[in-house]
């Protein structure tokens, strides 16, 4: 459980520096946009581990790649339409841009950072 918590805590980390960090390359503010983004990413993390801690305990699905793959093409729609509709700043179509360009670039992130540390 505690290597577990570990390597959530260090994924939620990752996806946050990442995905704060592209903010301002694509032309929003850290400053006007870091709490909507902190929460979403906190509330879609959570969801997702939470999901594949209980699909993985109660051994419904063991094969733990597969759900990942899958949410991590659920949660850019999710964040994309979060975005789309509370972000503020440039057009709708930059703030779902933005969803899919950081959640795909904090994942590969996330597997590089999970690969060098030997969390897998």
């Amino acid at each position: 459980l505690y290597k577990y918590l570990l390597r959530v805590l260090v994924a939620i980390a990752i996806t946050l520096a990442i995905e704060l960090a592209i903010l301002n390359p694509l032309g929003f503010s850290i400053r006007k946009n870091w709490k909507l983004v902190v929460l979403t990413n906190l509330v879609t993390q959570i969801i997702m581990h939470g999901i594949l801690f209980y699909t993985h305990y109660f051994e419904i699905n063991r094969d733990a790649y597969h759900m990942v793959l899958w949410m991590e093409l659920a949660i850019p729609v999710v964040e994309a339409t979060v975005y789309a509709i509370f972000m503020k700043e440039k057009t709708v179509i930059r703030r779902i841009l933005y969803a899919f360009v950081a959640n795909p670039s904090s994942f590969i992130s996330g597997v590089i950072l999970y690969s060098i540390l030997g969390l897998w």
